[in-house]
């Protein structure tokens, strides 16, 4: 390689480097901020083996939602349901959204009698989101744990209510 070859080879290399290490740059830091932040609203970690986007919208509002526990029952799912109540819901004054299905019930239902975790605890579940009532259905309490994460994250506080656009399934 020539001299010359060799040069531009360093200012690609030195140019690419600058512009993927500080993107930030390009814009002020909070809106880059609110870029990332409105990225992964509604995403799930970690996701699920499989899920449908139904590209529907709802609404909740803490006023009106409830969890409904059938099956199997434990304190690790009372506990759970309580404070998931909290994340789902942080601040109970915001409204539903206007003119969206509204979401009033997570039935969940848990098949297995408690059992302490273990490396074979099956965490599946299954978590279908809709309007008037959603619904988790797992084998075991683990199964809840995971899949009220997952509701939890699906279900995002907006200034004009709480929504979700996905179902999980």
């Amino acid at each position: 390689m020539s001299v010359l070859n060799l040069f531009f080879l360093a200012l690609a290399l030195a140019t690419c480097s600058a512009s993927l290490s500080e993107p930030w740059k390009e814009q002020d830091e909070e809106e880059w901020v609110r870029t990332v932040i409105n990225y992964v609203t509604g995403s799930v970690w970690p996701k699920p083996q499989s899920y449908n986007a139904s590209g529907k919208t709802y609404t909740l509002t803490s006023s009106d939602f409830s969890f409904d526990s059938t099956g199997e029952t434990s304190d690790v799912l009372k506990e759970a349901l309580t404070r998931y109540m909290g994340l789902v819901f942080p601040d109970p004054s915001v409204k539903p959204k206007a003119g969206l299905p509204q979401i009033t019930k997570l039935s969940v239902k848990v098949e297995q009698k408690y059992a302490p975790q273990s490396l074979e605890s099956d965490e599946s579940y299954t978590l279908v989101v809709e309007a008037p009532t959603s619904s988790l259905t797992t084998k075991s309490v683990w199964g809840v744990l995971r899949g009220l994460e997952t509701f939890s994250q699906v279900v995002h506080q907006e200034q004009t209510g709480l929504v979700s656009h996905f179902t999980f399934q």
